[in-house]
C-alpha cells in the first residue's frame, strides 16, 4: 500500500495544512508545553512501537468506523468509499472510481493536487498532502487508497476520526475540460456523536505539547490574539517553532462564512526584512473551515545567510494577503499582516552603502554560500510613497574585473519597507564561472553590476526602468 506522505519538501518555501471545524478560537496567553527536537530528527520520523489503542486519550486512537459509502452516483460515474480501517500507524480507506461513460476521465480528490476544486478533511482539518487520483478509461473501474498517518493527526490534536470530508473534480482528459465538480461531501463515523468538532484542537495541541511532540520541535512563541480580519476570514493564532536549529512560522486561519473563500499570500519576511517575494501560495477555505500554514525562512535564505543579515532570533514575521476569486482576480485590497512574537529587532540594516537616491537606498548586508552560487545579499530600503521593484539588470557581472555567470533575482517593496535581494555568482558549470576564472570566494575583492528600478505595475522583464544605477561592491 502506498503512503501519501504528509510532510515533504516542496519547491516553495510554504506548506499548507487546513481544517474545517466550526466555532471561534479562544484567546490565551498560556505558554505552550514543548518538547525539544532530538538530534537528526526528521519530518518523517518512525512512529513509536505501540498500537493506537494503547495510546492515551490525548493521542490519536482511531476508533471511529464507517460503512461502505457511495459518495457520487451521477452523470454515469460513481465514487465509493470503503470502510475506514486502522493499523498501528495510520487510518486507511480505499476509494473506487467507476467510469460508465465513453470518455477517458481523470478523478482528483484531496488537498495534495494544489487545486481550487478538491479537498480532503478529517474532522474538518483539510490535509494538504493526502490525496486520491485515478485515470480511468471508458467502462473501467480503478481504486486508489488513502493513507492518513497518525502522527499527522496528532499534529492537529485529533484524537479520533468523527468525519471525513471530500471534494472531487473529474476531468475529461481528451477534451481537457471539467466533466464534473462536486460540492463538499462528508462521511460521519461511529464516533461523531461523542466528538466536539467546534473545539480548536490545534491550539489545544500546541498548549499541551502534542504539537511539539508530533512535529519534533520546540515551540518558542505562541500568539492567539486576533491578527487579521477581512470579510469573515480571520488569522486566529501564530506560533514560532524551532527544529534542528531552524526556525519555522505557523499561522492559523479560519473562514467563518458559509461561502468558499480564496486567499493569496506572498512576500514573507521577518525582523523587518522581506526575505522572498516569490513566497506565494493560493489557499482555498471551505465554508466554516480553518487552515494552518507554514513558512520556512531557511528555505528562502540559508541559515548562513540569515545569520549574516543578523537574524539570529526571529522577533516578528509579516506577509501580505488578499481575497481573490477562482480566476485569481482580487476581491479585496492587499493587506500587510504583522505577527509580533517579541519586541521587534530590525535586521539587515548595516553594511556597505551601494546606492542612495530619492528615498531608495541599497546596502551590501550579507552573504550566502550555496552549492552552485555564492550569493551577495543586498538590503533595499524604500522610503518613497510608491511600491517599487528592484532586479539586477542582467547586462554584466564583473568579479575582480572578470565577467562571471550570474543568477537573476528581484524583490518588490512597499513604501516604508525593506527587502533582501541576491546577486548570484555562479561557482561552477560555466566557462565564466568563478572556478573557470580561477577565483575562490575567499579571493573576491570587487563585484560590479547594475540594478533596474521599476515602479509598481511596470513589467520588470520587458518594461523600461525609471533608473538603472551601477553598483560596485568592495569585499576587501
Amino acid at each position: 500500500m502506498k503512503k501519501h506522505v504528509f510532510w515533504k519538501t516542496t519547491l516553495s518555501s510554504f506548506l499548507l495544512i487546513s481544517l474545517s471545524a466550526c466555532g471561534s478560537s479562544s484567546s490565551s496567553s498560556d505558554k505552550p508545553a514543548s518538547v525539544p527536537s532530538s538530534p537528526g530528527a526528521s519530518a518523517e520520523a518512525e512512529p513509536a512501537e505501540t498500537t493506537l489503542a494503547e495510546e492515551e486519550s490525548t493521542v490519536f486512537a482511531g476508533k471511529g468506523t464507517t460503512a461502505e459509502t457511495v459518495l457520487v452516483d451521477e452523470a454515469d460515474i460513481k465514487i465509493t468509499a470503503s470502510e475506514l480501517t486502522y493499523n498501528e500507524y495510520a487510518a486507511m480507506m480505499d476509494l473506487t472510481f467507476e467510469n460508465n461513460t465513453d470518455k477517458r476521465l481523470v478523478f482528483y480528490g484531496g488537498g495534495g493536487m494544489s487545486r481550487w476544486d478538491t479537498s480532503l478533511t478529517v474532522n474538518g482539518w483539510t490535509l494538504s498532502e493526502e490525496s486520491v487520483y485515478a485515470d480511468v478509461k471508458p467502462g473501467e473501474t480503478k481504486t486508489d487508497d488513502l493513507y492518513i498517518q497518525a502522527e499527522d493527526l496528532n499534529f492537529f490534536g485529533i484524537t479520533d476520526i468523527a468525519e471525513i470530508g471530500f471534494r472531487f473534480i473529474v476531468l475529461d482528459k481528451d477534451a481537457e475540460e471539467i466533466y464534473l465538480a462536486t460540492d463538499p461531501l462528508k462521511i460521519t463515523t461511529s464516533s461523531a456523536s461523542a466528538y466536539d468538532l467546534k473545539e480548536d484542537t490545534f491550539q489545544k495541541a500546541v498548549k499541551d505539547g502534542r504539537f511539539a511532540q508530533a512535529w519534533e520541535a520546540d515551540v518558542k512563541e505562541f500568539i492567539t490574539d486576533g491578527l487579521y480580519s477581512q470579510d469573515g476570514v480571520n488569522i486566529t493564532s501564530a506560533l514560532l517553532a524551532e527544529r534542528n536549529k531552524n526556525a519555522y512560522v505557523f499561522f492559523e486561519v479560519e473562514n467563518t462564512t458559509d461561502e468558499i473563500r480564496n486567499l493569496s499570500w506572498r512576500q514573507f519576511g521577518v525582523n523587518g526584512l522581506i526575505l522572498q517575494k516569490t513566497w506565494k501560495s493560493n489557499l482555498t477555505l471551505d465554508p466554516g473551515s480553518r487552515a494552518v500554514l507554514r513558512a520556512d525562512p531557511v528555505n528562502m535564505i540559508s541559515q548562513e545567510g540569515l545569520e549574516s543579515l543578523g537574524i539570529n532570533d526571529i522577533t516578528t514575521a509579516f506577509f501580505t494577503v488578499r481575497l481573490i476569486d477562482a480566476d485569481e482576480e482580487p476581491l479585496s485590497e492587499e493587506a500587510l499582516v504583522m505577527i509580533p512574537f517579541k519586541d521587534e529587532i530590525l535586521s539587515g540594516r548595516e553594511g556597505e552603502e551601494l546606492y542612495s537616491n530619492n528615498g531608495i537606498r541599497v546596502i551590501r548586508s550579507g552573504i550566502e554560500d550555496t552549492k552552485s552560487f555564492w550569493n551577495i545579499l543586498l538590503t533595499v530600503f524604500n522610503d518613497t510613497p510608491d511600491t517599487i521593484s528592484v532586479k539586477d539588470s542582467g547586462k554584466y557581472l564583473l568579479v575582480n574585473g572578470l565577467q562571471n555567470a550570474q543568477d537573476n533575482y528581484n524583490v518588490t517593496i512597499a513604501p516604508g519597507q525593506a527587502g533582501v535581494m541576491k546577486i548570484g555568482l555562479r561557482k561552477t558549470d560555466s566557462s565564466i564561472a568563478l572556478d573557470a576564472n580561477g577565483i575562490t570566494p575567499e579571493q573576491i575583492e570587487t563585484v560590479e553590476t547594475s540594478l533596474k528600478l521599476f515602479k509598481d505595475g511596470d513589467d520588470i522583464w520587458l518594461g523600461t526602468p525609471f533608473e538603472e544605477p551601477a553598483i560596485v561592491m568592495h569585499l576587501k
